[in-house]
């Protein structure tokens, strides 16, 4: 099979094909340089667009393409970071350390004094690193590394080599999807001042003001914002983001409550995996003596006893259980809701909700609502209307 590559000529600008890459392999930039010669815009303009796992691998094997590949912006739909690697949209790159068994070892050489004992080829344990490539099924492909990195104290060099290979010099990185894969303290081994320009972040557990220096200032206001360590509310990237969705694993501390209590975003989800009844019991107590509450709204899980909590709040809030139908253009059927009485205009609405999960798994939606239509915002946009004789005040 014939194969191609990229070659910049210095002398005419123009770009022109060597034999080395496979055509099946590249076939979207190899096919359109067959086609006639490129100038460097033109080439610039191909190049900005080729998947990112496929643009790489080519411009590492062209040094006059390289340095084109590098200053045209690479666009992402994912980026995600971790300990060890690197993923970009579907493929992940990662540094991982292996062992063999050997008899070519340095171990196995004798100086005056050593005496050998036993077999006359011992076998040793040797680690040594491999570059693993995995894509979105499973599916693993590996590289052994060069003997100079071979070396398992030296693992945060290969990696800091590999994310410099990958992310490093490069004028522009746009990304939708940021993700800081980190739920323990660790160091991420990046190249100098790299930057990303972002649409939506997700920031591990890790406080999110150590991402800060990781976003191009122009990424701001970033469409979604999700956070697993909150801390503050009082930086801009929380306050100015379109989305902001904080999940918690455990209790909220209370002076972080007060303040989520106080948070006048208009698009904001507070998400508790474990069933936290004490605190959806805090906000509600906190909107009634207010007589108003905020655009936040809770969810927590809680497996099987959404009926149970239901029914304690319907009778301590003075609350009561309502059936609506829903729209038209949604399949989904009836489901009762609690309405809690918070002032002329507006009520608390608390109501189950079935996650789209592997397994049956149940949570429990909370928000404050206008007197007169309801809109879960889970399985439509719409808002449905309160009709009285579609509703059962039990």
């Amino acid at each position: 099979m014939r194969s191609y590559c990229i070659h910049l000529s210095k002398e005419s600008g123009e770009i022109r094909q060597q034999t080395i890459l496979p055509i099946q392999r590249y076939s979207p930039i190899v096919l359109a340089i067959m086609s006639r010669e490129l100038s460097y815009p033109g080439l610039k303009c191909i190049l900005e667009y080729v998947e990112a796992n496929k643009r790489i691998p080519i411009s590492s094997r062209s040094p006059s393409l390289r340095l084109i590949e590098r200053s045209v912006p690479l666009r992402l739909d994912t980026l995600r970071l971790s300990e060890s690697g690197v993923k970009l949209n579907k493929i992940e790159y990662e540094i991982n350390e292996d062992e063999e068994l050997t008899t070519d070892d340095p171990r196995s050489e004798l100086v005056l004094g050593d005496i050998l004992m036993g077999s006359e080829t011992p076998e040793w344990n040797r680690n040594y690193l491999v570059m693993q490539f995995c894509n979105e099924m499973g599916m693993t492909a590996e590289r052994r590394l060069p003997t100079k990195y071979s070396d398992p104290m030296k693992i945060h060099l290969a990696t800091r080599k590999m994310l410099a290979k990958i992310l490093g010099r490069r004028k522009v990185i746009l990304v939708d999807k940021f993700e800081i894969a980190v739920y323990f303290s660790t160091i991420l081994r990046l190249p100098v001042g790299f930057q990303a320009r972002i649409k939506k972040l997700y920031c591990g557990n890790i406080d999110i003001k150590q991402c800060l220096p990781l976003i191009d200032p122009a990424s701001y206001p970033l469409e979604e914002l999700d956070i697993r360590n909150l801390t503050t509310l009082d930086i801009p990237i929380i306050q100015t983001c379109e989305k902001l969705l904080i999940t918690e694993c455990g209790d909220i501390p209370e002076n972080l409550l007060n303040n989520l209590l106080r948070l006048s975003h208009k698009n904001a989800k507070v998400w508790f995996w474990n069933f936290h009844a004490d605190t959806f019991h805090s906000v509600i107590q906190h909107w009634m003596a207010n007589g108003e509450g905020n655009a936040v709204h809770y969810e927590m899980g809680s497996e099987n006893k959404s009926s149970r909590f239901l029914e304690e709040i319907k009778q301590r809030y003075n609350g009561k259980t309502m059936k609506f139908a829903t729209c038209a253009i949604d399949d989904k059927p009836a489901f009762n809701f609690v309405s809690i009485p918070l002032n002329d205009i507006s009520h608390i609405v608390v109501y189950p909700k079935n996650l789209e999960l592997p397994y049956d798994y149940q949570s429990i939606v909370m928000k404050v609502m206008p007197i007169g239509t309801f809109a879960s915002g889970e399985h439509t946009s719409n808002s449905i209307s309160v009709v009285n004789d579609l509703c059962l005040i039990m």
